[in-house]
């Protein structure tokens, strides 16, 4: 006979009340509805043995704890110069700079140091627009004879991509989150940088190495006598994204679903050139103190920034399903990031070990919640913050209602626990509808208004906990069969989070 649940119950998230060690399960509330989810939070400075009592004997659960390792980690690993991209890991230093300074209104072909390359890459002109509050954007494109052979097709949809970057990339990025060049209120910052009023931004599409689908470099934007730089506000991207990238196969070849893959890389790269300006380069002496300041960043957080900005961007232009007729936002297809970073082998990621093994997949779900709980703003706040690291995330979390970083990160483990269940999920588990409200102003003539719309669990495939421990994750999951007492370690400021996981 099958096991019986409560498939009619409401599903909540519920906190174990203790007393020094010893737990009990909440009364009134059945243990066996599924997508309730029952938590702890050790808040102590060392780890905790409880004992729980009052579970139903002989019920299989699934366990996630979840610690917050980037907090010790922070004094000990730092981000590079780079920016890196969607699947990018950071750049090395450009190639020696021996070029002069751009004139890209007369240019109509341009060598740029890429990483990884020998010498320069030749690229050509491909298109421009202007962008709005000044400046424009360039898009420039060569490398390989697969270009040179398809030039005409090239070019049409340069001319598209630079639009799409002028009219929706670059207004909703700077709008929401600031800009990506201004003033320097530091000498130091003058000299050593471009200058002010320079807000060019160029978009240069060429071959990289395999794995890397665009990345950004700090040192390209200094405009003195360096051997590490382009001297230009630059994106990279991967020559091969200029291809048709359509989530539905119906798709026509210069469609804008054609233009999901680039769009989300492009909005990707262009925070990171925000997130350097407000981040390390304006609020920060130059010289020894702005590169350790640089060293002190961690990969993690520029990274989840990142996605988390071109999950917003992608959202204003990809909406819906491919059933539903509607664009499909490129983070939400089946297979795709968030439903990745949901899997227990992506979930538990450790963003202190970026540098080891990069963690997009659990960046993007885990940004993509934290706009939907959080709105638009909590990334503004994070990147005002005076902190950094996962103080500066807390503090910017706090400021938008919620409890800190590390709150955040467990809720995240919740939404593993139920994903592919089909229930209603706890508010608390919910990448709930959110309205981003972007103001007119400089970069946006008109107020525009659009939704994050409620994403269904249901829809993700259901991720299977095993019966084993993953210690070396910072969420870390396993399964086990109840007993009337049941004993458990918990990590100092950590959480415990578990859920009945009926047979199937």
């Amino acid at each position: 006979m099958p096991p019986q649940h409560a498939v009619n119950a409401t599903p909540q998230a519920v906190e174990l009340q203790c007393d020094g060690a010893r737990c009990q399960m909440p009364a009134g509330v059945s243990q066996k509805t599924v997508g309730t989810i029952f938590l702890y939070h050790n808040k102590t400075d060392r780890a905790q043995v409880l004992r729980i009592e009052g579970l139903e004997a002989g019920l299989l659960w699934q366990m996630v704890q979840t610690s917050m390792p980037e907090a010790a980690a922070l004094s000990n690993t730092g981000m590079a110069a780079g920016g890196g991209g969607i699947r990018s890991g950071s750049a090395p230093v450009s190639a020696p700079l021996t070029i002069e300074s751009l004139d890209a209104e007369k240019d109509i072909a341009k060598g740029w140091y890429v990483s990884g390359s020998a010498g320069q890459t030749t690229t050509f002109k491909m298109a421009s627009h202007p962008l709005p509050g000044g400046g424009q954007v360039y898009v420039w494109a060569g490398g390989n004879a697969e270009f040179e052979r398809n030039f005409k097709a090239y070019f049409k949809r340069a001319q598209r991509l630079a639009e799409l970057f002028a009219n929706s990339i670059y207004p909703l990025e700077a709008a929401l989150l600031g800009e990506h060049w201004g003033a320097l209120d530091q000498s130091e910052a003058a000299a050593e940088f471009l200058p002010s009023a320079h807000r060019d931004v160029h978009i240069v599409a060429v071959p990289l190495e395999k794995g890397t689908a665009g990345y950004v470099n700090i040192y390209d934007r200094r405009h003195g006598d360096t051997a590490r730089g382009n001297r230009a506000h630059a994106i990279f991207m991967q020559l091969d994204f200029f291809a048709p990238r359509a989530a539905d196969p119906r798709a026509g070849e210069d469609t804008l679903d054609s233009y999901q893959s680039a769009v989300a890389v492009l909005a990707h790269e262009f925070s990171h050139l925000i997130f350097q300006y407000q981040k390390i380069i304006k609020p920060w002496q130059l010289g020894e103190a702005v590169h350790n300041n640089v060293r002190k960043r961690e990969v993690w957080e520029s990274e989840m920034f990142a996605e988390a900005a071109s999950y917003l961007v992608s959202s204003e232009l990809f909406s819906g399903s491919i059933a539903s007729g509607q664009r499909v936002n490129p983070y939400l297809l089946a297979d795709g990031e968030i439903e990745n970073g949901l899997d227990y082998r992506d979930s538990g990621c450790r963003f202190d070990q970026w540098r080891e093994r990069s963690c997009y997949n659990k960046a993007s779900a885990l940004g993509a919640l934290m706009v939907h709980q959080y709105g638009a703003g909590v990334l503004k706040s994070w990147l005002d913050s005076k902190l950094f690291g996962e103080k500066a995330l807390a503090e910017a979390i706090g400021l938008h209602g919620g409890d800190g970083y590390l709150d955040l990160k467990e809720q995240f483990a919740g939404l593993a626990l139920l994903a592919g269940k089909k229930i209603q999920t706890p508010e608390r588990y919910a990448f709930r509808q959110r309205e981003i409200l972007v103001p007119a102003g400089e970069y946006v003539s008109a107020e525009r208004r659009y939704a994050l719309p409620k994403i269904e669990l249901a829809n993700f495939k259901s991720m299977l906990i095993p019966l084993a421990d993953h210690k070396e994750q910072d969420i870390a999951t396993k399964g086990f069969i109840s007993s009337a007492s049941n004993i458990v370690t918990i990590p100092p400021h950590a959480m415990l989070s578990f859920t009945y996981s009926p047979a199937r």
